[in-house]
C-alpha cells in the first residue's frame, strides 16, 4: 500500500494571466495521512527505513512505538521534512481527529477518491487534524462493530463511513459513541428507523424524493415504461417509481447480455414507448445507448426521465444533441460551492457531478464543524432528523452542459 504524504501547493498563488487577481486559496501547508489500515511494528518501520521509504515511516509511525532509536528517528525526521501540521499518531495535539470507514474490497479504487475527498475538506480548513482510514472488511454486525470500538477506544471526534447495501440490516443494532456519518445510506432504507441512536446520521440521497420532483415533467395522460439496470440501486428506483402508483405499461431490466439486443427488440416495444413517460434507472453507458437507438429507430416517447444516475458529463459525449431532446435530469448535485470544488479538483476529486463525493464532504464539514462552530461552511444543506436534506434540482441537457429547469 503506498503512503500519501500530502502536499497542498499553492497553484493559484500567482496573478492569473488574464483577470489579475489574487488566487482566494491560502498559502501552502503540509499534512501527513496514513491510508495504510494495516498495523506497521518495529520490525516494519526499520524496514521502511532501510528501504529509504522517509513517507511511509512517519506516515506508519503508530502511538505504541517505544524504540528510542525509531524515536528519536522520528522526532528529527519530521521536523527536516518541516511537517509542522502532520501528526504521525493519535496522541498529537491535532485539533480535528477524523477517521474514515472503508470496505476497500467491495467498493475497490473508489476508496481513494473518497480519501481524498476528506483531506479536500480538511485541507481547506485552517486547523491542525489527524485522519486515518480503517478497512472493515466485511460489512457485517461484528465488522461494523469492531471498527466502531477501535475508532472509540483511539479518541477520534468522529468517523464517516462509506457502505454498500450490505451493511443496511445491520445498521440499527449499531450504538456509537461518537457522531457516526454513514454517507452513501439514506435513512429510509434503514428498517426499522425510529429508534435509531442519535449518533447516527446519514447522508445518501433519496430517489422517492427525486422522481417526485421529475413528476411534474411526465406528460399525464401517458403510461409509463421502466428500462432498469439489475443491480441494487436500479431496482430501489423502479421500486420507488412503482410507490408513486405510476402506470407501468412495460418494464425491463437490463444487463449486460440483454443490452446488446437491446436495438432488434425495439420494434416490438415501438407503439409502447412512443408518447410515454421513459425512465432511464440505468448507468449512464447503458442510458446513452438506449437514448442513441430511440433516436436511430425514430422512436420517440413524451418525456425522457432519469434520476442521479443520469447525472453524468460523460452524456455529452455518448450522446447526440438530438438524443436528449426530451431529456429530464433530477439530482442533489450541480450547484456551486465554492473554493472547496478547487482544493477537491487538486486531488481529482469531483465534487459536481458525484453525489458520494459530495456526501461525504458535507460529513467531514458537520464533524469539522461541531468543534469548530464558527468555521466557514461550503454547503448550505440541513439536517432533519439526522438525515441530509437535499435541495433537488431538475437539469435539461443543454448543449454542452447541464441547466436547472426553473
Amino acid at each position: 500500500m503506498r503512503i500519501v504524504a500530502l502536499i497542498c501547493l499553492l497553484l493559484f498563488g500567482i496573478l492569473f494571466a488574464r483577470e489579475q487577481r489574487l488566487s482566494p486559496l491560502p498559502l501552502p501547508t503540509m499534512e501527513m495521512v496514513n491510508i495504510n489500515p494495516t498495523e506497521c511494528d518495529v520490525a516494519c518501520l526499520s524496514e521502511l527505513l532501510q528501504e529509504g521509504q522517509i513517507f511511509s515511516f512517519l506516515a506508519r509511525f503508530g502511538q505504541n512505538i517505544k524504540d528510542n532509536r525509531l524515536l528519536s528517528t522520528f522526532s528529527t525526521l519530521m521536523e527536516q521534512h518541516g511537517f509542522g501540521l502532520a501528526y504521525a499518531n493519535q496522541n498529537s495535539d491535532a485539533q480535528v481527529k477524523i477517521a474514515l470507514i472503508l470496505p476497500k474490497k467491495s467498493i475497490g479504487s473508489y476508496s481513494l477518491s473518497t480519501i481524498n475527498t476528506v483531506l479536500a475538506y480538511l485541507t481547506s480548513q485552517p486547523y491542525s487534524f489527524f485522519f486515518e482510514v480503517f478497512d472493515i472488511g466485511e460489512e457485517d454486525l461484528q465488522g461494523l462493530s469492531t471498527v466502531l470500538g477501535t475508532i472509540e477506544n483511539r479518541g477520534f471526534g468522529g468517523a464517516i463511513a462509506i457502505c454498500t447495501t450490505k451493511a443496511i440490516p445491520f445498521i440499527p443494532q449499531l450504538t456509537p459513541k461518537i457522531p457516526l456519518f454513514i454517507a452513501s445510506v439514506h435513512k429510509e432504507q434503514v428498517i426499522p428507523n425510529n429508534s435509531l441512536s442519535s449518533n447516527l446520521l446519514f447522508g445518501g440521497i433519496s430517489y422517492h424524493e427525486q422522481i417526485a420532483a421529475l413528476k411534474r415533467f411526465m406528460e399525464p395522460r401517458a403510461r409509463a415504461v421502466l428500462f432498469n439496470d439489475e443491480s441494487a440501486t436500479g431496482l430501489r428506483i423502479a421500486n420507488e417509481i412503482k410507490q408513486e402508483h405510476i402506470p407501468v405499461a412495460l418494464e425491463e431490466s437490463l444487463n449486460s447480455k440483454t443490452i446488446s439486443t437491446f436495438g432488434r427488440n425495439l420494434k416490438y416495444q415501438a407503439n409502447i414507448l412512443r408518447g410515454s413517460n421513459l425512465f432511464l434507472n440505468t448507468p449512464i453507458n447503458n442510458s446513452a445507448f438506449i437514448l442513441s437507438q430511440l433516436t436511430y429507430n425514430r422512436i420517440q416517447p413524451a418525456t425522457i426521465l432519469t434520476t442521479q444516475l443520469g447525472f453524468n458529463h460523460a452524456l455529452f459525449t455518448l450522446t447526440q444533441q438530438n438524443d436528449r431532446l426530451f431529456l429530464f435530469v433530477s439530482s442533489v448535485t450541480g450547484r456551486k460551492i465554492g473554493d472547496i470544488r478547487e482544493y477537491a479538483a487538486l486531488l481529482d476529486v469531483d465534487l459536481y457531478y458525484d453525489w458520494i463525493h459530495y456526501s461525504t464532504a458535507i460529513g467531514a464539514e458537520y464533524l469539522y464543524h461541531q468543534l469548530f462552530s464558527g468555521s466557514k461552511k461550503w454547503f448550505s444543506e440541513k439536517f432533519r432528523e439526522n438525515q441530509v436534506k437535499y435541495d433537488v434540482k431538475v437539469y435539461r441537457a443543454r448543449n454542452h452542459e447541464f441547466e436547472v429547469v426553473e
